[in-house]
């Protein structure tokens, strides 16, 4: 048995790498987004620019490249409007400053201000910091930001925050900030930042495919402050007798949140995600590697013992798979303040009763929730010594146990850590989103602001 499920992984981990060079080389159409140009507003040049992404996105076709200036870009007026991604093969790129010829000169390395491309769903910009159920500041906030519709997409390079899916029923609840329609059955997410997204459930992104087999990747990206019931940062989920895949890496989660809205939304935890084999016949595998899982809180009071992460399974769903290495859990907490489980289901059971594999995590209460644990040594529990913790820089001390103690064979392939160091580093990668190399490229500032994340 352990031959079979090691197979289905290495042939995910395949799969990843097919996708990550299959958006990455392949040649597209290209247009042009500006907000701030003057030119004859027609997306061929960046002097010519669309000056709003709507445009660009009617205007392309199949395969095409859209390139994105810095700055803030709404989807409309009403609350309903999303940006549309409707044709297949479509790359949208952020991080750009709006002079560049090639790709390789943006930056999107999660760690500016200068170029951040932000999709906005604060449609009055008069949203205040609270990121909170029933806000009137937020009550004309998108519903959702971004609807992926074409198979295909890749979105890269984006900031999407401030999507507001407050519906009491249908598709308004869910991907406040991203949601994929069921025909998808490849996307893809990298270097991307999603904050300050609320909804009742998938408060981030909402992945619910019906296609057998489908994909879904989530590389290098940020998920903070976002608020559910449930599954805060994303959620995942299959249709019946439909089988997901999801690959999951160098990926950051902190501050996300899941706390009750009323008495008929209890949350169950989840704060950092959910993936869930619910429908009758579905399947759902997932890759976790080299993520960093910090100071989520999984409040709530329904039947949950409220983790950071769940795996879930019911109705005849298949957790086929689960495969968790180089993570960290650390700092996450519970209604009453104490350190919440890592990993589990979510819900009345508890258990994520289905094989895992676990290579070299960190993780502050280990992972007693997992009734099938193959391979050894799985887990630590000791502090992964971050830089500075208070002040939310995750990034690893000299001394730090999550140093050189990764599994590199689990690495995914990446170059880059999600600061853009070499992502492996002194021949052994780190545990952990960012890799310790010794003058980091770059340092970490926090700031308060509408259009930054951290500044160099």
């Amino acid at each position: 048995m352990f031959a079979v499920y090691k197979i289905k992984y290495k042939t995910m981990k395949t799969k990843l790498l097919l996708v990550l060079l299959f958006t990455s080389s392949l040649s597209f159409s290209q247009v042009y987004v500006n907000a701030n140009a003057i030119g004859n507003n027609d997306g061929s040049s960046w002097a010519d620019a669309y000056v709003d992404l709507n445009t660009a996105l009617t205007a392309v076709g199949n395969n095409s490249e859209i390139w994105i200036a810095k700055g803030v870009y709404k989807a409309g007026v009403n609350r309903s409007d999303s940006f549309v991604v409707a044709n297949s093969g479509v790359t949208i790129y952020g991080g750009f400053n709006g002079t560049e010829s090639v790709l390789a000169d943006r930056d999107v390395t999660l760690i500016h201000s200068a170029n951040e491309t932000i999709l906005s769903g604060d449609l009055l910009a008069n949203d205040d910091a609270n990121v909170t159920y029933n806000n009137s500041t937020r009550a004309d906030n998108s519903l959702r930001i971004v609807q992926v519709d074409g198979n295909n997409a890749v979105i890269d390079g984006l900031t999407i925050s401030d999507g507001y899916a407050d519906a009491i029923s249908g598709d308004n609840r869910f991907g406040a900030g991203l949601s994929i329609d069921a025909t998808v059955g490849l996307f893809a997410i990298n270097n991307a930042i999603i904050k300050n997204n609320v909804a009742w459930m998938g408060a981030g992104l909402n992945l619910s495919s019906g296609i057998h087999n489908s994909t879904i990747t989530i590389n290098s990206c940020v998920f903070d402050n976002n608020l559910s019931s449930i599954a805060s940062g994303f959620y995942a989920i299959p249709k019946a007798n439909k089988a997901m895949q999801v690959l999951l890496s160098n990926s950051l989660f902190k501050n996300n949140k899941t706390a009750d809205n009323t008495t008929n939304r209890r949350a169950s935890g989840a704060s950092a995600g959910l993936f869930r084999a619910y429908y009758s016949g579905s399947y759902l595998s997932a890759v976790v590697v080299n993520n960093t899982f910090v100071k989520n809180k999984s409040f709530g009071t329904g039947p949950s013992n409220y983790p950071v992460l769940g795996f879930s399974q019911s109705n005849g769903g298949y957790l086929s798979i689960a495969y968790l290495s180089n993570n960290i859990f650390w700092g996450n907490i519970t209604n009453s303040g104490v350190t919440t489980v890592s990993i589990s289901s979510a819900g009345t059971g508890s258990n994520v009763n289905n094989p895992t594999f676990m290579n070299s995590n960190i993780s502050e209460n280990g992972f007693a929730y997992i009734s099938y644990i193959w391979s050894t040594p799985h887990a630590i529990n000791a502090n992964p010594l971050f830089t500075d913790f208070t002040n939310n820089n995750f990034s690893l001390q000299s001394s730090s146990p999550a140093k050189n103690t990764g599994n590199n064979a689990d690495a995914l392939g990446a170059v880059t850590d999600l600061l853009g160091n070499d992502r492996i580093y002194d021949t052994t990668v780190d545990i952990g989103c960012y890799e310790y190399a010794p003058g980091l490229i770059r340092t970490f500032t926090e700031i308060t602001s509408n259009n930054g994340f951290i500044s160099p």
